[in-house]
């Protein structure tokens, strides 16, 4: 099958926000800076200026319809174009973004957007994973941490999401940058307690920009009760850092959800 002509490419490029609706049955909500977002959808938006689009749950992202349809499961290729086809057919003239050019955009700008969208995104998502969160005793969160030889008590910054997304939950880290929680690491856990094999496995949640963000699992204790040769011991991932606290020893525990994490901490902001 031959692809899209230029002109029935560009005739479909300004059907992407009803296209978008159809696929997905939601109806967009307006949102500042000419954008429209599709609640319910993983954080997908549309730039009306730019006539581009990002999903930041699944990743698709980019300035032509088809592009959209494909990423949104109405693929692959030739059956997306029998999609575009029949849409034309069924729709006549333009859509609700006749007029503008997003590929005419600077490149800058469009990272930069999309950026933005990622932050905004993340923000909301880090926000209901906080108001949501449980503790992990007693829960699938707890069965997981057993079944990697990590038995209970947890620290504060340890949770469980039950619903964390289709069929899954979480074990729930909650990320802190110098006393303020910042956000929040899930670790995806299926029915049975294990590890989740869907990718991704984990996904973090930003409430603000903290390169330096970390998991606190002990605080330091009193001077006079300080361990003697060691201050702070740093893991890099939750279950590694909890696993440091089976150990008999008084000392600060800290671990990073990544190892680029190390550049950005300050030791002497958790001893």
């Amino acid at each position: 099958m031959t692809g899209l002509s230029a002109a029935e490419s560009r005739r479909l490029d300004t059907w992407l926000i009803e296209i978008i609706a159809s696929i997905t049955g939601v109806s967009p909500i307006e949102c500042p800076n000419d954008e429209l977002e599709f609640p319910g959808c993983g954080g997908l938006f549309v730039n009306r200026r730019k006539g581009c689009f990002c999903g930041f749950g699944s990743g698709i992202h980019g300035w032509h319809t088809l592009d959209a349809v494909i990423g949104l499961g109405r693929g692959p290729y030739p059956e997306a174009v029998k999609y575009a086809r029949a849409w034309l057919r069924n729709n006549p003239g333009t859509g609700s973004l006749a007029g503008t050019d997003g590929a005419a955009d600077d490149a800058d700008d469009i990272v930069l957007w999309r950026s933005n969208v990622y932050a905004s995104a993340s923000r909301e998502q880090a926000q209901s994973v906080l108001e949501a969160y449980v503790p992990a005793l007693g829960t699938r969160g707890e069965a997981y941490l057993r079944s990697r030889s990590l038995p209970p008590p947890y620290p504060d910054c340890v949770g469980f999401l039950e619903r964390a997304r289709t069929g899954e939950g979480a074990l729930v880290g909650i990320l802190q940058d110098r006393s303020r929680v910042v956000g929040c690491q899930l670790t995806f856990i299926d029915i049975n307690g294990r590890k989740s094999v869907v990718a991704p496995v984990r996904k973090t949640f930003k409430l603000e920009r903290s390169p330096g963000a970390v998991f606190v699992l002990r605080p330091p204790p009193p001077v006079d009760q300080r361990d003697a040769a060691v201050e702070l011991a740093i893991a890099e991932g939750l279950e590694d850092g909890l696993s440091l606290l089976q150990m008999p020893r008084r000392f600060a525990a800290i671990a990073l959800p990544g190892i680029d994490t190390l550049q950005h901490i300050t030791v002497a902001d958790y001893v």
